[in-house]
């Protein structure tokens, strides 16, 4: 009997172009979907972060200036508004109840005055006779800055201001290069504020009686390698101190020990009760860089 041929089947050569431009317009849709819902968040709320907070778009960094106020959480981050990599530094700014939902405010702080050379780096906040203040850096590692809510903002203040007194400190002779990431404020027994900042050869301390006037006293700990975000603060219910930095190495290390403190224009004295800094896996972050 005759056998009928079967009818001709397409090989895979033949239709390579055809699946490349299949491929080409599904990711085309992809990719403007994508954009589309980046300056559109709020038509996806089902792929943006619910938990986690962060601002609509755009870049961040380093969370700073966390603060309870008034019944709400405030919370700061290093923020490039203008792309999806690290650039000129803002402050971002987000506001909560409860921890869990999380509202995007205004940016807080601009690089908009000649101090701010280079951006916005990191810093802290500190309630200071009932009024938040941002005590913040800048990435030309020269000045330090104070910004406090602007008069007549909202309850959640989003709004905020550089008064006229600023810078509020200037790095010191000593410090070369290396002076940023100022640590919360902390009033003494004295009525004194303390600030920690990082310092080309350890962590300076500064003081002050109006939260303005600031004086650098010395190196409050000596390292061998800069230790970037310094703070420090009580362990509740006890006597015994924190000190923690993190190491260009990219690890987060604490001390714990006794605090003594001295007249305003001298430095306080930090006595290490554990091991040394840097030693004993002393790790408040074990990953791999802060």
């Amino acid at each position: 009997p005759t056998v009928k041929p079967s009818p001709s089947i397409p090989c895979a050569d033949s239709m390579a172009p055809f699946y490349s431009f299949v491929w080409a317009v599904s990711v085309s849709f992809i990719l403007v979907g994508t954009i589309w819902r980046g300056f559109h968040p709020s038509d996806v709320s089902a792929y943006f972060p619910a938990f986690h907070p962060r601002p609509m778009h755009h870049w961040i960094n380093d969370p700073n200036g966390p603060m309870y106020y008034n019944g709400s959480y405030h919370l700061f981050t290093q923020y490039n508004p203008d792309g999806f990599v690290g650039g000129p530094m803002h402050w971002s700014h987000l506001v909560s109840k409860d921890l869990l939902h999380w509202k995007d405010l205004p940016i807080a702080l601009s690089p908009d005055q000649d101090y701010d050379c280079g951006g916005i780096f990191s810093g802290s906040a500190t309630i200071v006779d009932g009024t938040p203040v941002l005590t913040y850096s800048v990435q030309c590692n020269k000045f330090m800055i104070n910004a406090v809510p602007a008069e007549g903002t909202d309850s959640d203040l989003s709004e905020w201001v550089k008064p006229k007194f600023n810078p509020v400190m200037y790095r010191p002779n000593d410090t070369y290069d290396d002076f940023r990431d100022p640590s919360g404020g902390w009033q003494g027994n004295d009525g004194i504020w303390r600030i920690l900042t990082t310092c080309h050869n350890g962590t300076c301390m500064w003081k002050s009686d109006d939260f303005l006037s600031w004086k650098y006293t010395g190196i409050f700990i000596n390292t061998t390698d800069i230790m970037e975000c310094p703070d420090f603060f009580v362990i509740p219910g006890t006597d015994k101190w924190v000190y923690k930095g993190s190491n260009e190495g990219g690890r987060d290390w604490y001390v714990i020990g006794d605090y003594i403190q001295s007249p305003a224009d001298i430095i306080d004295i930090f006595n290490i009760t554990s091991k040394p800094l840097e030693q004993n896996n002393q790790l408040y972050d074990v990953g791999n860089f802060y």
